[in-house]
């Protein structure tokens, strides 16, 4: 429904809601993963917290760019932004932490943070 739309959106949205205030908006929404040794969180344009799974709220990504951190837990260290879980799949980068912006935003659905150890037992 619209309500539930525009109830999860950054900057907020508030009722009455109009449906033409969606048009031509480059939308983005995410899921951001922590893989082991680690946490992740979103800072900007809001401070979801940290966490280990985490639902970026919709933002206005024409407007407003999404600024994703991730933080290892000793003795992890971070490694990498990939697009699967535990290393898999393809790296989409490394800088941390990664700004999202309009022209980049639609290869970036679910985003998981892969940390990595050199300790054989940690």
């Amino acid at each position: 429904s619209i309500a539930t739309a525009k109830g999860n959106m950054h900057p907020a949205q508030t009722a009455p809601w109009q449906a033409s205030s969606l048009r031509s908006q480059n939308i983005f929404y995410g899921r951001l993963v922590a893989g082991t040794g680690g946490t992740v969180q979103v800072s900007n344009p809001y401070s979801s917290g940290t966490g280990t799974d985490i639902t970026i709220k919709q933002v206005f990504i024409d407007s407003h760019d999404v600024i994703i951190q991730a933080n290892a837990t000793y003795p992890y260290t971070f490694n990498s932004w990939r697009d699967a879980a535990s290393g898999g799949g393809n790296q989409l980068s490394t800088s941390n932490p990664l700004t999202i912006s309009q022209g980049d935003s639609s290869a970036y659905t679910e985003i998981y943070a892969h940390f990595t150890t050199t300790h054989s037992s940690p």
